[in-house]
C-alpha cells in the first residue's frame, strides 16, 4: 500500500530573475516608431553665397534697378513708384519686365497693419509672373 501512494508533485521554484523578453519587444517597437517619426533628411533654407565679382568692363555696367512692390494700408499697389490698379495689372507689368531681365528678384513691402494674406497674394502673383526670388522689406527693428 505504500507503493500505491502518489508522491506529491514537486513545487515549482520561483524565479528571482526578470523575464526581459517582453521588455525587449517593447523597446524594439519604440525604436521603429522613432525611426519612422524622425525625418531622415534635414531641410533648410536655400541660400545664395556671394561669389567674388569679376572686374571686367561688362560687369561694371550699371546694375539693373530693383523691383519693389509696395502695398499700402488701403490696398493700393505700386511697382517702383508707379501706381497699379489691380493684381492683374501687376502680373502683366511683371511679365513684361521679366521678359527682358535676367535678374528675377522682386522685393515686397507691405504696411504693418495689413494681413499677411494680402502680401501672400502679391507674392503668388509675382512668382506666377516669373519671379524666382522674393524678398520682404520690413521696417527697421528698434
Amino acid at each position: 500500500m505504500e507503493n500505491s501512494r502518489k508522491r506529491p508533485a514537486p513545487k515549482r521554484r520561483i524565479q528571482s530573475q526578470i523575464n526581459i523578453t517582453p521588455l525587449i519587444d517593447v523597446l524594439l517597437v519604440l525604436i521603429v516608431i522613432f525611426m519612422v517619426i524622425t525625418p531622415v533628411t534635414s531641410k533648410g533654407l536655400d541660400t545664395a553665397i556671394p561669389r567674388k565679382a569679376p572686374t571686367s568692363a561688362a560687369t561694371l555696367a550699371k546694375p539693373q534697378d530693383s523691383l519693389v512692390v509696395i502695398v499700402e494700408r488701403d490696398g493700393a499697389i505700386t511697382l517702383n513708384h508707379h501706381s497699379l490698379n489691380s493684381m492683374s495689372e501687376l502680373a502683366s507689368r511683371l511679365q513684361d519686365i521679366f521678359r527682358t531681365r535676367n535678374d528675377r528678384t522682386i522685393i515686397v513691402q507691405g504696411a504693418g497693419s495689413l494681413d499677411f494674406e494680402v502680401i501672400a497674394h502679391v507674392i503668388d502673383t509675382a512668382v506666377g509672373s516669373g519671379a524666382s526670388r522674393v524678398g520682404l522689406l520690413t521696417d527697421e527693428i528698434q
